[in-house]
């Protein structure tokens, strides 16, 4: 028989002698030292701003621009990892685009739309 109560989970039974209490703790600061994963949504993007001589590699989104902290670019699996400011009161969200100039020894680059 299990009984929930607000201030943590107490287990009864006919088999235990002794009353035990497991607290359930709020774990949301530490949730957000996390980061939230996006993936690749390009394929569904329909207006793709682009410069003459530019491809286009990866969209992602939506973030919140302003709120976020740092950026991680996961390779292998294509996602970004996003860390986010808990403090932020920011809420105009927004994607960022990866793309590469064509050329000869250009790299890939960032930009916010």
């Amino acid at each position: 028989m299990h009984r929930y109560s607000a201030k943590g989970l107490k287990v009864f039974g006919k088999a235990m002698k002794n009353r035990h209490s497991l607290k359930v703790r709020n774990g949301l600061k530490q949730m957000l030292n996390f980061p939230q994963e996006r993936a690749n949504r390009l394929k569904w993007q329909s207006l793709r701003p682009r410069e003459p001589g530019e491809v286009i590699l990866a969209w992602y989104g939506p973030l919140i621009e302003d709120a976020v902290i740092k950026l991680a670019l996961e390779k292998a699996r294509g996602t970004l990892l996003v860390w986010y400011n808990s403090q932020s009161r920011q809420f105009n969200t927004g994607g960022l685009y990866l793309y590469r100039r064509l050329g000869v020894g250009e790299k890939p680059e960032w930009r916010w739309e």
